[in-house]
């Protein structure tokens, strides 16, 4: 979906013209290609569908006061489009975003909105593989507490791709799938994510293709994310 900036003639576009579908939502202008309903009946799909219909039918369950906590604290996580333009959540939005991200790691949803609050930064050791030893390490370092033990109140996604060609240097954050996570007190160092590589993607990562590994923090407390890191697994 493309996200449209109007000028002083034409400032305002509803409807389809051709096979584009022109609208306006709580992200702004948009247009799409106008497309047939398809049922794509996948796994990924399904939870998709159920998250997203758990999601909103908590968010009908909790107490208006609630609610209204979510539509004022809304103008606190502000976000830049693609146009460069600043735009916030509606309550709805904000509550869906940080209680998704909760429910995909299993942590228990939350009522109240939250405030901001700080995020660790992460450092990540290098990746390797061999497929003589079946060794595929990983390791990361939490830059404020310089150490590998995940810190408390936080989990530790790991995400990964499967093998792409050897010019891809910059994967879309689409192709990325989540293998592990990793939960506060555990210490990572060096820990081998080859099983659970094989039974994401079906093979381990080849030595003529690229595969890359990202990790992030959620906070359990509040839904937040951290910054993707990313990192090139390098073949042996």
């Amino acid at each position: 979906m493309a996200k449209v900036l109007y000028g002083s003639i034409v400032t305002q576009l509803s409807g389809s013209i051709g096979g584009t579908v022109f609208a306006r939502n709580a992200s702004g202008n948009t247009c799409r290609r106008k497309s047939r309903n398809i049922n794509r009946n996948t796994i990924a799909m399904s939870a998709f569908r159920n998250s997203f219909g758990f999601i909103q039918r908590s968010w009908r369950s909790i107490s208006s006061a609630d609610r209204t906590t979510w539509s004022t604290n809304a103008a606190l996580f502000p976000y830049v489009n693609s146009l460069g333009i600043t735009h916030y959540y509606t309550g709805f939005q904000l509550y869906s975003k940080f209680n998704n991200q909760l429910f995909n790691v299993g942590a228990p949803l939350i009522t109240t909105a939250p405030t901001p609050s700080p995020m660790s930064a992460i450092t990540m050791a290098i990746s390797s593989f061999s497929s003589d030893t079946t060794f595929f390490v990983f390791r990361y370092t939490d830059s404020i507490s310089l150490t590998s033990v995940v810190p408390e109140g936080f989990i530790l996604q790991v995400f990964a791709t499967s093998n792409l060609s050897l010019g891809v240097s910059s994967p879309n954050i689409g192709t990325y799938k989540m293998i592990h996570k990793y939960s506060a007190g555990v210490d990572t160092s060096f820990v081998s994510l080859y099983a659970d590589y094989v039974a994401t993607f079906g093979s381990v990562p080849l030595s003529d293709a690229n595969a890359f590994l990202s990790v992030r923090y959620v906070n359990i407390a509040t839904g937040e994310v951290g910054s993707f890191v990313r990192l090139l697994v390098i073949t042996t």
